[in-house]
């Protein structure tokens, strides 16, 4: 029986972990979303010059080409929004249960780490340890395991 227990435990911490690590994760769709909406526009104005025989003063930008990326940028604003939305949802939940720690060391390492995005060692010094095996070790394990026991 203790067995299954710990199972559970471990699966359950797996999936607060993992909704923590989500919150990285769709930032990054989000910035290559972004990315992607201003590489259409530039796509769409880039000029190729076009030659003629004749001078003729003419515009070379071609209304399909500026439509196609009119309803390109349409389609990824939408994604843009979705991905906004579930970012805002998941950051939002989250950050109601790190807020409901007690510890105020651990709240501060869950933040540091899954909404700043900083590294162990970054952690380490706002939080002023001496030692980085403690902070991503045992206080990482024992901040996870606070948020487990309020997320189930």
């Amino acid at each position: 029986m203790s067995g299954n227990f710990l199972c559970k435990i471990r699966r359950d911490s797996l999936t607060i972990r993992d909704e923590l690590e989500r919150i990285q994760t769709i930032d990054k769709e989000i910035d290559e979303l972004i990315d992607e909406y201003n590489a259409s526009l530039e796509r769409a104005t880039k000029i190729t010059p076009v030659y003629k025989d004749m001078c003729v003063q003419e515009s070379n930008i071609d209304g399909s080409k500026i439509e196609q990326c009119i309803l390109e940028r349409f389609e990824i604003r939408k994604k843009l929004e979705q991905k906004l939305s579930e970012f805002e949802a998941l950051k939002t939940k989250l950050n109601n249960l790190i807020n409901q720690i007690d510890d105020v060391q651990s709240r501060r390492l869950l933040k540091l780490r899954y909404f700043q995005y900083l590294e162990w060692e970054e952690i380490r010094e706002h939080l002023n340890y001496g030692s980085l095996e403690y902070v991503r070790g045992e206080l990482h394990g024992k901040s996870l395991q606070k948020l487990l026991k309020l997320h189930t």
